[in-house]
């Protein structure tokens, strides 16, 4: 019986360590696709600066969200147009948060977001501009929606808006 019993242990033991191993694969297998994938939007937005296309367009690439303390966030996005235009796009960037409040709709806008130190972001850029600012939710308000309005000087650019759901990212 003891020797049957130090073999089944030996067994436990063994699938204990088997199942570790299988679980490390598994996470390293999860963190390589990740990487795989960023690498892989990262691709895509350099060939859309490298296109040459010759529209007036801008989009938004890249955009994070990423949690600060209890109810701050930093919001980051790149903004970016074709590479062979050498036109310099300049305007700013207003951000919107649509949630709900005590059980209402709300919209909070960029001033009661940055706590009244910012109304917009300045843009001037010739290929694309890391956009970052702080935001601070008030208590109770739960986000739903992140409305980024790209305002544009002169007629060169369209100007435009596109809505993200408010999905925070771990890093």
């Amino acid at each position: 019986r003891d020797t049957l019993r130090a073999a089944a242990a030996r067994f436990e033991r063994s699938g204990q360590i088997d199942r570790a191993a299988a679980e490390g694969v598994k996470s390293e297998v999860k963190a390589l696709q990740d990487e795989r994938a960023e690498l892989k939007r990262e691709v895509a937005f350099l060939k859309t600066l490298v296109s040459g296309s010759e529209g007036k367009e801008l989009l938004f690439e890249d955009f994070r969200l990423t949690k600060g303390g209890e109810r701050s966030y930093l919001f980051e996005v790149t903004l970016a147009k074709g590479a062979e235009d050498e036109a310099t796009v300049i305007g700013r960037v207003i951000l919107r948060v649509k949630g709900r409040s005590e059980g209402r709709p709300k919209t909070l806008g960029m001033e009661a977001l940055t706590d009244g130190t910012r109304s917009n972001i300045g843009i001037r850029f010739k290929n694309f501009q890391k956009l970052k600012t702080d935001l601070q939710l008030p208590e109770g308000f739960e986000p739903a929606v992140i409305e980024v309005g790209v305002t544009t000087d002169g007629k060169a650019f369209r100007s435009f808006e596109q809505a993200f759901d408010w999905k925070v990212s771990d890093a």
